[in-house]
């Protein structure tokens, strides 16, 4: 009984991380863009 449990913890525990690095990753490249940006915009602005 105790494997079966262990199995269903493991097996939900994937996605859900799996579903957090992607979450992370993407903030991380939109902050990218962000900064990319700005730092165009500084660089037309003097």
């Amino acid at each position: 009984m105790i494997e079966v449990s262990l199995f269903g913890i493991v097996l939900g525990l994937i996605p859900i991380t799996l579903a957090g690095l992607f979450v992370t990753a993407y903030l991380q490249y939109r902050r990218g863009d962000q900064l990319i940006f700005d730092l165009i915009n500084i660089s037309l602005v003097y």
